[in-house]
């Protein structure tokens, strides 16, 4: 009888456990209804996501430049008669819309980009030699007459990054760079100056505020730096202008060591569906890339024949 009992009992909870079984596979109520939930919720999340990039969509083509793109399309769709589908102007309307599109896209940009920004690194050199900091402006804006010039967003970018290389070095900082027929050097070093107080920076500051180009940027701070008796150049600027200005640099100084350091970069590290869309960020980046381009090409050419 004990026997037999066992059996039972061992039957009853081997049915038990596949009753169980069955049950979590095929889900309680309860169950069911969370999944439906969560179901839900995702269905719901796509939609808005779906609703987000139609947003974005709409909003990319119908401000500048994407609804250039939108009216050359749609001027090209116009032109486009029955008989005559592909006529000379809407060829040339599509071709052109085309044209804007890839130029105004973040994907063209980081194409573009890369091969500039991707050769430095972000972490800061450690020179052996007396060093010096070397920033180069990017830029100033004019804040009306009682307030006067001040950093552009570019320029204060790079002097905050060579305010910190600076003083984690410990060593003097160079700021070079001008508006000529617009503002001159003392105005310059004025806004230079109450930008090194906000940061409060302590240590030699010298300002050069006659440059116009990274030409002359590095052609006139070389003799500051000579002065200051340099054996490296930690040489700060945007990570795109860095190919021109570290050539420059090592062309006007090839007596001294020079530490490409970048103040920030524009390309992405993944371009996301949201690359596909033009913008104006995106064509000011593809602007600055073909500049920096045909710029190195002109200071190749040139250093060819002058040094």
């Amino acid at each position: 009888m004990l026997h037999t009992g066992g059996m039972d009992s061992r039957e009853a909870a081997k049915r038990t456990r596949a009753a169980a079984n069955e049950g979590n596979c095929r889900g309680s109520p309860r169950d069911a209804g969370h999944h439906l939930h969560r179901r839900g919720s995702g269905c719901r999340g796509a939609g808005m996501s779906l609703l987000y990039f139609a947003y974005k969509t709409a909003g990319a083509f119908l401000t500048l430049p994407g609804i250039f793109v939108f009216v050359l399309a749609a001027a090209g769709f116009f032109f486009r008669s029955g008989k005559e589908k592909e006529s000379p102007a809407s060829v040339f309307l599509f071709a052109f819309s085309a044209f804007m599109y890839l130029l105004s896209i973040p994907c063209t940009a980081g194409i573009l980009l890369k091969p500039l920004e991707g050769h430095f690194s972000c972490s800061l050199p450690a020179p052996p030699g007396r060093t010096v900091v070397l920033v180069l402006g990017g830029g100033m804006m004019d804040l009306g007459e009682e307030r006067g010039w001040a950093l552009g967003a570019e320029s204060l970018q790079r002097f905050a990054a060579g305010v910190r290389a600076a003083e984690k070095l410990d060593c003097p900082l160079i700021y070079s760079g001008g508006l000529p027929g617009r503002t001159g050097e003392g105005e310059i070093r004025d806004a230079v100056s109450a930008a090194a107080a906000d940061m409060k920076f302590r240590n030699m500051l010298l300002v050069e505020g006659r440059s116009r180009t990274t030409w002359e940027n590095l052609e006139m701070s070389s003799r500051l730096l000579r002065e200051l008796g340099s054996e490296d150049v930690v040489l700060v600027t945007s990570a795109y202008h860095l190919p021109r200005s570290a050539w420059t640099a090592r062309a006007f100084l090839p007596d001294m060591r020079i530490h490409p350091f970048p103040s920030g970069v524009l390309s992405e590290s993944s371009l996301l569906t949201m690359g596909l869309l033009p913008s104006e960020s995106a064509f000011r980046q593809v602007s600055a890339a073909v500049r920096e381009y045909l710029g190195l090409t002109a200071y190749r050419l040139r250093g060819a024949v002058s040094f």
